[in-house]
This record gives C-alpha cells, structure tokens and sequence, in this order.
C-alpha cells in the first residue's frame, strides 16, 4: 500500500482508547504493515506519545514494526524520541520532572543523578516509560541510524523537552552514541543548538568531556553554539569547566565556510568528470560491442547494400522515364510543321 493515512494511522495519532485499536486491528490486521505519512501505526504512536497500553498492544500486534524503518530510514525509537514530551497527555509529567531536576541541579550542579534518585517515590513519566518498553524490546534500536545518520541519542538532543533521566537512559543502553556524529555534530553539538534543558547538557559535559574538544562541521567547538543560542549561564560554565582552554579557541567563520564551499565545488566537479569518464566508456563499450559482434555488422551492410540498389534503381528508373518523355517529344512534329502540312 502507499504512503496514505488508513483509520488505524489516524487512532493512534490521536491517541485514542484502546479499545478503539483493538478493533480496527481485529478487522483489518493488514493495516498493522501499512505505511503512513510517519511509517506505520507504532511509529505514529511513538510520534504522538501514545498510551503504553497501546504501545504494547502495537508490538504484541507485530513485533517487527520494532525494526521495520518508515520513508526516513527511522524506527519507532527515533520517533519516541524526537517528539516525545511535545504533547498535552505528558505536560504536567514534563512540568514535575523539569522541576524536580532543576531542583537536584541546582543543589548539585556538577553531579550525575540516577534514575532511581530522579523519580524518588512517584512513578517515572510516561515518556521515560514509552523510551525503556522500546528499548527493551529491541536494544539493538540504540545504535541504529537514520537517512541523515541520526541516532535516537541525536533526536533527543534535537528536542528541547527532552529529561536527563531519559538521555541517561540512551546513554547508559549505547555509551559510545555519545562519540557518534551526526552530519558533523555530536549529541552536545546538537543539544547546545537545539537549546536542551541544563541538566541535560551538563549530563552531556561530564558524561563526555571530551565532547567539548570537538568542533562540528563549521569549525565550532559546543561553547560557540552555547554562546551563539544564548543558553544559560550554568551552561557555559559547565562547558568552560570541563576544557577550560575552549575560551581561547577562535572559529573563523568566513574560513571555514570558504573550506566548506570549496569542498562542496570540489565534489561538483569530481561528480560531473566522473559522469562524463562514464559516458565516455559506455559509448567506447558500444562501439566494441558493435564491432565485435559480426551478426550486427553484417545486417548493417546488408542495410546498406539494400538501401543503395534501392536508391540506384529507382535513379536508373526515374531517367528511363526522361528518355522515353524526350523521345516520344522528339517524334512528335511541331505546331509550325503541322500548319505547313496543312
């Protein structure tokens, strides 16, 4: 099927109640491998945070949509994690854990709170929730990319609502997601950029201080995307402190965007000579073919031959009919003549 919305991609973008999806899967389970505009069901569940009843029942439903990507090469898990906590049915669960954690920072800036100390005696947010049931039901979900080469790490970097007791759970299944860029940019690059929570750069920081040291695809190092996005002052602070020297690391802009557009013209010219070697060989293959194979040429000259008579005879033809015409002319006797004879 195409990528179009059937009844079961729209119940679980809206979240409905179970019993709903229940019975559109009953009476039609071909749906469950349908893909919409964000993939299949469970990926528009995870895109729209859904109730882990219905997360359960999706992955009891068809366990392969776990590993099965949508358009964008994503899984569930890069879905649960880019939108997680954007949606109304988690707002006052976001609210208590952004508190809860500024608290604990604020406190304790410089240290790593456990899951268990974060939560103390109230349940873990529904987020958290939905992120543990995917990852434990495929691990190998955390170290899997996307297109652009995103791992579920970088998508929730990518998001501003996003909880340390959630990167910490990425972290702590995949610790070497930490090192992985993504088009030039570490999950610390992209939560300076995308202007994440305090506690969840300065988990970044000590998780990985060598984090600080990296420079992205532009030649700036996570200070200069601080500083450039305006984020907090405990921010720089944690990122000053973790490689004191940064501050006296420069970042030529107009340098490093020359490099890139040079670069970027470099591969242009690369791709169009290499193009052209490559047409260049097909017609010389052609060519070879052509010579090579004595069928073909003989039924080119034999072409040639047949179009040739062809065109000779209907010339010898066409200047037969012209003698005959001059002929019959010449026999004929003139106006003057016939007038004398008359």
């Amino acid at each position: 099927m195409g990528c179009s919305y059937l009844a079961l991609h729209l119940a679980c973008n809206a979240n409905v109640l179970l019993q709903i999806i229940q019975y559109l899967v009953q009476n039609g389970p071909r749906a469950l491998k349908s893909k919409g505009l964000h993939g299949f069901p469970l990926h528009h569940a995870c895109h729209s945070s859904a109730d882990l009843s219905t997360i359960n029942f999706l992955i009891q439903a068809w366990p392969d949509a776990l590993k099965t990507p949508n358009q964008s090469a994503a899984l569930p898990l890069h879905e649960a994690c880019h939108y997680c906590g954007k949606h109304a049915n988690v707002s006052a669960w976001l609210t208590y854990c952004r508190a809860l954690s500024l608290v604990a920072a604020s406190n304790q800036p410089s240290s790593l709170l456990p899951l268990s100390n974060n939560a103390d005696s109230q349940p873990p947010p529904p987020p958290v929730m939905l992120l543990k049931t995917l990852v434990q039901a495929f691990p190998d979900a955390v170290c899997i990319d996307d297109e652009e080469g995103y791992l579920p790490l970088h998508n929730l970097c990518c998001n501003e609502a996003a909880l340390q007791i959630e990167v910490q759970l990425l972290v702590e299944a995949w610790p070497e997601a930490l090192q992985a860029a993504a088009l030039g940019r570490l999950p610390l690059h992209l939560a300076c950029q995308h202007g994440s929570p305090v506690n969840v750069i300065q988990y970044l920081t000590h998780s990985s201080p060598f984090a600080t040291k990296v420079q992205n695809y532009l030649g700036q190092l996570p200070l200069h995307v601080a500083c450039s996005n305006k984020l907090d002052f405990a921010v720089i602070e944690s990122l000053i402190q973790a490689w004191p020297y940064s501050v006296l690391v420069p970042w030529d802009y107009i340098k490093k965007t020359d490099v890139a557009g040079s670069v970027v013209l470099k591969l242009v010219s690369l791709w169009s000579t290499a193009m052209k070697r490559v047409e260049f060989e097909w017609k010389t293959m052609t060519k070879m073919t052509v010579m090579k194979c004595p069928k073909t040429m003989m039924k080119k000259t034999a072409m040639k031959a047949s179009t040739s008579s062809m065109y000779k005879t209907k010339k010898m033809t066409r200047k037969r009919k012209m003698m005959k015409k001059a002929m019959v002319m010449a026999s004929m006797p003139s106006i003057g003549m016939t007038k004398k004879l008359m």
